[in-house]
């Protein structure tokens, strides 16, 4: 089997989904058999001693990326992009994928959030496009893009992401007081929005709810981070920030939840990992309706709700807390909906694609 090696600029112990992902994804990879690498950043954070390669993202250290990979015998590279440690306008990860490519090693690219990105940085990532040997998107919509669907739909693979973390079943709790918001605190999370309506069921039922932020602080987002907390505190007489957790701890803070509220500013989407893992711990969502909304019909008013007005809210907390069975029933609906996103399923079609391509290779 070939040696493979992920190349991600985040990676735990720093908090980025696409660094939960990563991580995931080489453990898996590695027990399917496949001797699987990490290249990674030179970053406080992240556990130096689970990457195979710390690197600074600079010209300067391409050789010694090369040098490493051709030491470990890596004849497939999986490129997770984009990442917040590459920094904000590096194009070394793009050179880095031209010179793999010429090399004539397989690159395979997973383009993460394509149609929530910049307008140039999307235009950047087409470089990846063109270099790779196959791109990776995460849901249909961001496959569709016109130019990628004219142009380069020979190349595309959709491989849904998966939810980071595992619950023992039937995890949430009607008979909990805890309502929670769980993801990065990060400005596109409309945190503002989640503490008023946190704000408005307090006022609602005094003393009943207990609030609960469980999530990752952006490293350059701490201003926003602090004027959250100190907003959650001014607003919410029982609130409590946990933040910063390893992926176990999590999964311990999230058990026996009543509900969460995440709202998004475009909307909730399958590339949303923190939706995804509130709905295999079958916790009910109050959250907003965006472009992707089609992708949760089957489990619409039964597991998630779209915010429409304070009272219909008000009226929802209340037949979620009084009703044993639609409680119940919305919340195994859920996790029979998250099940699609099986990370055994996401690893066998990796090796799928890396099969495909060694067996390209070897024909022609």
């Amino acid at each position: 089997m070939a040696n493979i090696a992920i190349i991600t600029s985040d990676y735990p112990d720093f908090i980025s989904g696409i660094g939960d992902y990563a991580y995931k994804l080489r453990n898996y990879l590695s027990d399917h058999n496949r001797k699987t690498y990490v290249i990674s950043s030179n970053f406080e954070l992240i556990n130096k001693n689970t990457t195979s390669l710390v690197v600074n993202w600079k010209i300067s250290e391409i050789p010694k990326i090369l040098n490493f990979i051709k030491q470990k015998c890596i004849s497939c590279i999986i490129i997770q992009y984009p990442g917040l440690l590459y920094g904000k306008f590096n194009i070394v990860i793009h050179l880095l994928c031209i010179i793999i490519r010429m090399k004539r090693i397989c690159v395979i690219t997973t383009l993460h959030e394509f149609n929530n990105v910049h307008f140039l940085r999307r235009l950047s990532e087409l470089i990846f496009v063109l270099a790779s040997h196959l791109i990776v998107f995460t849901t249909d919509s961001e496959a569709s893009n016109p130019i990628i669907n004219i142009l380069f739909k020979q190349k595309v693979r959709i491989i849904p992401i998966f939810p980071n973390i595992n619950f023992p079943s039937n995890s949430a709790k009607q008979d909990s007081s805890i309502i929670l918001h769980f993801g990065m605190i990060y400005p596109d999370r409309e945190i503002m929005k989640v503490i008023n309506k946190m704000g408005l069921i307090d006022r609602w039922r005094p003393e009943r709810y207990v609030f609960k932020f469980i999530g990752g602080r952006h490293f350059r987002e701490k201003d926003y981070y602090e004027k959250m907390f100190k907003a959650s505190k001014d607003i919410l007489e029982r609130v409590y920030w946990s933040t910063d957790l390893p992926l176990e701890e999590i999964a311990q803070q999230i058990e026996s939840v009543f509900i969460a509220i995440v709202f998004y500013n475009d909307g909730l989407s399958l590339r949303r990992g923190s939706a995804l893992t509130l709905m295999k711990a079958g916790i009910p969502i109050i959250t907003n309706k965006g472009g992707g909304a089609e992708d949760f019909k089957e489990v619409e008013n039964t597991g998630v709700f779209y915010y429409t007005s304070d009272d219909e809210l008000k009226n929802l907390i209340e037949k979620l807390k009084t009703d044993d069975k639609y409680y119940y029933d919305c919340s195994i609906s859920l996790q029979k909906f998250s099940e699609k996103f099986n990370i055994e399923r996401v690893v066998e079609s990796y090796d799928s694609i890396m099969n495909e391509f060694i067996e390209r290779s070897n024909s022609t």
